[in-house]
């Protein structure tokens, strides 16, 4: 290496011997080529590097000092003889060498006619050798140091080369011509064959300023054609120049006047700010460096390095507002300037340092920061299957005549609006603001064409007088493109623009269906990091293609300006225009809409579960990019698009290509792909009708399989009158169904709700309309509307239940209502779910009617079997669903229109249960229970069973197994439900039960005695309102001993019986057992028994307990040592609580015993009187306090005197109260 001196070029060349044999040539500073074969670098080798290097000898070797001129271009002519080399020196001689034989075969001198040859040195050179030897070089120039006034220079050298008899060349018709870009400097040339025609050569000259060039020639040397400029990054809009920008401003001004007096609202500036956002935010577009830097020269920096898109939004709007405020300029204006300031940081960040060829005629631009550009035409005139990156998709290139005089048509209204114009067209096209039509937008544009612009720009005051110029240069450019659209025109097919209009919407769809076949032929598959190139490429080509439909849409409406030139278009060409041109253009444009707005908007993350159900792998979301630094490869985080998540189905239907080999046959394949909805069907077998509504139906469909369901709104908002169909507000409501929970209130979110059930609703016509359809032959779009339906009921069947049975014509209604249920289940929608049930209930009265049954009895018995078990499913869905949201009265016609028993009955239990723990109460004892089932029992016999009795058990049978401590208290909601159907009897009953496991169980419930002496009031209350021959009630000592024989009734025996079964065989064997007892007492009216208690004895019970509670409640120690009645008489006579004394003695005792009792109370009352006496005459004369006796007098039990003195009565009161009690007892 050292004897090359520093490397200059660099090529790979195969040897004649072995073609898998590479040679590696590197030419040096010093002029000398160092070849290292491939086998060199493996070590076992004995093949050793060489060096190619030209002596002069004899007398030119002894004359001669100077030394070989450096290299400074080598090319490889492998294509016309293998091992064939061509070298080129800085002093423009030309040597073709023979590497393997290592001879020079031929030097020849360029330049020779032209006098600057010893100034200029070469610096780029792009080269193609055909296989007949004809040579084809570009050269370009530069002068050497030091030397003044001589600019570069850039020659096109084409030349014959022939081998000769002792296998040296010889070279014939050299010529050389000088090329028109001589004034630049540039960088890299490339020269190859376009794949359409291989005749013709193209070469790319790459600039420092920077720009491409690109020359079109013949391979032969022909004179060069015309040559054409294209910029290096995404197109941001022509250049007219500083003097035009003002007038662009001002029409897009008369646009915005002319919108609000159409629709009587102010066009917003957000629409303009979302419109550069757009371009400036867009994924893979976006530099985050160069944003920063945009920012901070802006005077908006960004608060950190890794900002969100919302925070970068926030600054781009403030720097535009601020630059329009403190400029005195306009929002376009501002904008303008801001998206200038981003790309001028892009480009210095991102500049172009060469070209690379790729095979199949595609060419590359490699920039710093790991980035390769493809070329692409970013004319947006092109028809789509013209439109590639350097070459014709299929087909001849050439245009029809009609398509050509179309093409210019739009160049001169182009012309005429403005880059900028054009581009906030197809912005307002989709994206309008509210109120905005597609007519009043068309009119809008038109209007400016007929008015133009103001004539004096408020934008920029001081220019006047320019802009006055330059409204009347575009007045007289607007007279001259009428008069050419005129001319144009009247040259087309029948002197209209309706042929070449539908040729090319014809065309798109045409060369939509060639391609995918052509591409289903190949088998490479595409690697997951050219995902994001092979969509970024689409949607430029989606933005060429709206602006293109734009310009044609505006050459549709032009017949408004027949006044204004000679455009021939009569009023039935208008007509037919407007009713069948316009709509398929529209069509076409919300078509390629769709196709850009799938490359740009960002895909929604997806959880595990489903990046494994749509057989998606996290690594795609990274591309993997080249570090030319180090060789390595390090992930770059990248935000897919939804395109993205496409292209694995794309990949699976055309069989695979690889994007480096033929990218614009897998980009036409690709747009091709999504504008038949991503749909293999639709590919195999297209179908009539739309093909708009067919591509938003089927895009809708993946997108849900692809779990991307918040984008459908979008996706319907772009598709302008195909979002009309069932199918679309299926697509509708099943997004806003989905979406309603996130970030809503709750009113929003149940309106949304509604919304979307009516959607839905709305969408399940498309059953009866397809059949409709079918007997008229107009089923199109409803066929496709049809299949949507039924396909998304399949995946959610299959996804919610694991199965799918496909049904009938009229079933296929009710599986769509139970779908939709079932979903809506899983979203936790309950009213909608609801709402889809009672649907799905209405629809098996028409599936299974009684028209529609078979006629055998087996058959019968078998289809009625089947109606009953979906309806009881149904049923018991509506019910959960009336439970969950809390209408228990739904939920009750629920179970009681459950025509299968044992269903029915287990939501009764449920709904029962639901409302004792939700506390509704009065919901409980309202309800009818009206319905009666047969249950079939075990031992084959059928039982009626009644709603009212299988609630009474249920509640029975939880008040017996629950513990008497819990809440609420099952025996009072007992006593409430039997009192609200008048079963007086039961509800006594139920609180004397009460009363006897409070008693059992008072070690353990506080303030027991209270709770027992209201459970015994309230027995007794309800046993008197029953006739007198039933008033009495069941000992609950017998379910004790039914319960637990020989065992002592406990709490915790009765809690052990917690389950349905054991509670329900518990009662049943008490009611058999309690049988005999019943008719003892229904026999017996006036004795207590030990089967049962009447009213006396309750009467008895209750005034026992009222005084002990009363005493518990005064006296607490007291009432505990006293454990009989007669220690509670007592106690209360201490107390000096005559009259509950006297009261409890009067019911507890008899004859001698209450003789006793009234003695001692009158005794005791006397008593308390004396002491009352005494107590006041000794406070009268000072003695003794007025609250009491002195310390030792202890004249009565403690507590009397107090309770004297806190009644407020005098010892002649109570010795009166004494007397007339006593008399009265």
């Amino acid at each position: 290496m050292e004897r090359l001196g520093t490397p200059t070029t660099l090529e790979i060349i195969q040897t004649s011997r072995d073609p898998r044999e590479e040679l590696v040539c590197i030419g040096g500073q010093l002029g000398s080529l160092l070849v290292v074969p491939s086998a060199c670098l493996d070590k076992k080798t004995a093949a050793k590097p060489y060096e190619l290097t030209h002596s002069p000898s004899g007398y030119r070797a002894f004359f001669s000092k100077a030394t070989t001129s450096a290299v400074t271009w080598t090319g490889s002519l492998d294509s016309f003889a293998p091992g064939l080399l061509c070298v080129l020196h800085s002093d423009c001689s030309l040597c073709f060498w023979d590497v393997n034989r290592r001879q020079r075969l031929l030097a020849e001198s360029l330049l020779q006619q032209s006098g600057s040859r010893a100034l200029l040195v070469p610096t780029a050179v792009g080269s193609l050798c055909t296989t007949q030897g004809h040579l084809r070089l570009v050269v370009h120039m530069e002068p050497k140091s030091g030397v003044p006034h001589c600019p570069p220079q850039t020659v096109a050298v084409s030349m014959d080369i022939q081998v000769l008899p002792d296998g040296l060349l010889q070279v014939v018709n050299m010529r050389e011509r000088m090329l028109e870009h001589s004034s630049l400097c540039f960088q890299t040339i490339l020269t190859h064959t376009g794949s359409s025609d291989a005749n013709a050569a193209q070469t790319w000259l790459l600039s420092s300023t920077p720009s491409l060039h690109s020359i079109t020639s013949n391979v032969s040397g022909e004179p060069h054609a015309e040559s054409c400029r294209a910029t290096l990054i995404e197109k941001q809009g022509v250049d007219t120049g500083p003097r035009h920008q003002p007038l662009q401003e001002d029409i897009w001004q008369r646009i915005q006047d002319s919108l609000e007096e159409n629709t009587g609202q102010l066009l917003e500036d957000a629409a303009l700010s979302q419109h550069f956002m757009q371009q400036l935010l867009a994924p893979g577009t976006l530099c985050q460096d160069a944003l920063s830097q945009a920012l901070q020269e802006l005077g908006q920096p960004l608060a950190s390095d890794h900002a969100g898109l919302e925070e970068a939004q926030h600054h781009l709007t403030a720097a535009a507002q601020g630059m329009a405020a403190s400029a005195r300029i306009s929002q376009l204006a501002s904008w303008r300037r801001v998206t200038q300031t981003y790309w001028k940081h892009w480009t210095e960040l991102h500049p172009a340092v060469g070209l690379v060829q790729l095979p199949k005629g595609a060419v590359a631009i490699v920039r710093l920061g790991h980035m390769l550009t493809f070329l692409q035409d970013s004319s947006p005139l092109a028809p789509p299957q013209h439109t590639n990156h350097l070459c014709a998709v299929a087909g001849d290139a050439t245009l029809s005549s009609d398509l050509a005089l179309l093409m210019q048509c739009m160049q001169l209204l182009q012309q005429l609006l403005g880059q900028d114009v054009v581009d906030l067209f197809v912005h307002l096209w989709t994206h309008p603001s509210p109120g905005m039509t597609q007519h009043s937008l068309c009119c809008a544009f038109i209007r400016v064409l007929t008015t133009g612009p103001h004539c004096d720009s408020p934008n920029v005051p001081q220019n006047a007088g320019q802009n006055r110029d330059a409204l009347r240069q575009w007045r007289q450019q607007r007279s001259d493109s009428l008069l050419q659209l005129g001319q144009l025109i009247s040259q087309m097919t029948h002197r209209t623009p309706v042929s070449a209009l539908r040729e090319y919407i014809a065309s798109t769809s045409q060369g939509s269906k060639q391609s995918l076949p052509a591409a289903m032929e190949g088998t490479p598959q595409l690697t997951p990091g050219s995902g994001e190139a092979l969509t970024l490429m689409l949607r430029q080509t989606a933005s060429h293609q709206m602006q293109a439909a734009a310009l044609m849409l505006l050459l549709a409406w032009l017949d408004n300006l027949r006044a204004a030139g000679p455009l021939h278009i009569s009023a039935t060409v208008s007509q037919v225009l407007k009713a069948e041109v316009v709509p398929e253009l529209e069509a076409h444009f919300c078509s390629v809409a769709i196709t850009q707005w799938l490359c740009t908007a960002p895909a929604v993350a997806l959880t595990d579960e489903e990046a494994i159900s749509v057989n998606h792998s996290r690594n795609t979301s990274k591309l993997a990019s080249l570090d030319f630094a180090s060789g390595s490869r390090q992930q770059v985080q990248h935000q897919q698009s939804i395109a993205e998540l496409l292209l694995p189905g794309f990949l699976q239907l055309s069989g695979g290509m690889q994007l480096q080999h033929e990218p614009h046959l897998v980009l036409a394949a690709l747009a091709a792909y999504i504008q038949v909805g991503c749909s293999r069907e639709a590919v195999l077998h297209p179908a009539p009708g739309s093909r708009l509504v067919q591509q938003v139906l089927a895009l809708g469909h993946r997108l849900v399989q692809l779990h991307q369901t918040a984008h459908i709104p979008q996706l319907l908002a772009l598709a302008g009158d195909a979002a009309d169909t069932l199918g679309a507000a299926f697509l509708k409501g099943y997004a806003v169904l989905h979406l309603a929970h996130e970030g809503l209130a709750e009113e929003q979110q149940q309106a949304a709700m509604q919304q979307a059930v009516g959607h839905l609703f709305q969408a399940a016509a498309v059953f009866a309309a397809a059949d409709q359809a079918a007997q008229y032959g107009e089923q199109a779009d409803l066929t496709a509307s049809c299949n949507l339906v039924n396909h998304m009921v399949q995946d959610i069947m299959l996804a919610l239940t694991g199965k799918y049975d496909r049904p009938g014509s009229q079933a296929a209604q009710l599986q769509y209502f139970e779908a939709l249920m079932l979903q809506s289940e899983k979203w936790g929608w309950p009213q909608a779910a609801t709402s889809f049930a009672q649907a799905a209930m209405h629809q098996i009265e028409v599936v299974y009617g009684d028209s529609s049954g078979p006629l055998s009895d087996h058959d019968k018995a078998a289809w009625v079997a089947e109606r009953h078990k979906r309806q009881s499913k149904l049923c018991t869905n509506l019910f959960v669903y009336a439970l969950q949201a809390g209408q228990f009265e739904d939920a009750y016609n629920a179970v009681q229109a459950n025509p299968v028993a044992a269903s029915a009955l287990g939501n009764l239990l449920c709904l029962v249960n639901a409302l004792v723990n939700t506390g509704n109460f009065a919901t409980l004892c309202s309800l009818p229970y009206a319905a009666d089932f047969i249950v079939k029992q075990q031992d084959g016999r059928h039982e009626v069973v009644s709603l009212l009795d299988a609630t009474q058990q249920a509640l029975e049978q939880r008040a017996a197994t629950a513990d008497v401590t819990s809440q609420p208290q099952l025996y009072d909601i007992l006593f409430d439900f039997y009192c609200m159907r008048s079963n007086f009897k039961a509800a006594a009953t139920a609180q004397y039960t009460l009363a006897c496991r409070l008693e059992d169980a008072r070690a353990r419930v506080p303030h027991w005695l209270h709770l027992r002496a209201t459970a015994l009031l309230q027995a007794l209350t309800a046993l008197t309102m029953v006739q007198p021959s039933q008033q009495w009630i069941l000992n609950p000592g017998l379910l004790q001993e039914a319960l637990s024989p020989g065992t002592p009734y406990s709490d915790q025996a009765a809690a052990s019986a917690s389950n349905h079964e054991s509670a329900k065989a518990t009662l049943a064997k008490c009611r058999a057992g309690l049988a005999h007892s019943m008719v003892v007492l229904s026999s017996s009216s006036s004795q207590s028994t030990a089967s049962g208690c009447q009213c006396t004895d309750l009467t008895k019970q209750h005034a026992a307990a009222h005084a002990h509670a009363l005493l518990s409640h005064l006296d607490p120690e007291a009432s505990q040592r006293a454990t009989v009645d007669d220690d509670v008489f007592h106690r209360l006579l201490g107390l000096g609580l005559f009259h509950a004394a006297l009261s409890l003695a009067v019911v507890l005792y008899e004859g001698q015993r209450l003789s006793q009792a009234l003695q001692r109370s009158v005794a005791a009352m006397v008593t308390s009187c004396v002491q009352k006496q005494i107590q006041d005459a000794m406070a009268v004369r000072g003695n003794l306090p007025a609250s009491g006796i002195g310390a030792g007098q202890h004249l009565a039990p403690p507590g009397q005197a107090t309770l004297a003195h806190l009644n407020g009565t005098s010892s002649h009161q109570m010795i009166e109260a004494a007397c007339g009690e006593c008399c009265t007892l």
